[in-house]
């Protein structure tokens, strides 16, 4: 992933020329730092994020009763997904304190 961000950096930074060994920009936390941010805003930009917000609000605020109908099945839908995650965790915690029961301290 870092690889693809310096070759995206260095498409819309004509000036930066970077040698064959990657590491050289990440010497600095606020290089990568910068990276992220330039390639979040073209992101945005090119996948026109605003203006899709704008029309989803504009959307909303036209049709409320689907929107709610939606929403409410869409967390209607999340409820085994959060009663799975629930049992998964439950089941690490259960298999660890069984492991120092059996083990001891």
């Amino acid at each position: 992933m870092l690889v693809f961000l310096l070759q995206f950096l260095r498409i819309m930074d004509n000036n930066l020329d970077p040698p064959n060994n990657v590491d050289f920009a990440f010497d600095r936390v606020e290089d990568v730092v910068r990276l992220v941010q330039r390639f979040y805003a073209w992101l945005s930009k090119a996948l026109k994020i605003k203006e899709r917000q704008v029309a989803a609000k504009q959307f909303m605020a036209d049709h409320p009763i689907p929107c709610l109908f939606i929403g409410v099945a869409m967390m209607m839908c999340s409820v085994p997904i959060f009663c799975f995650f629930i049992f998964a965790v439950t089941t690490a915690v259960i298999l660890f304190l069984g492991f120092l029961l059996v083990e001891g301290w």
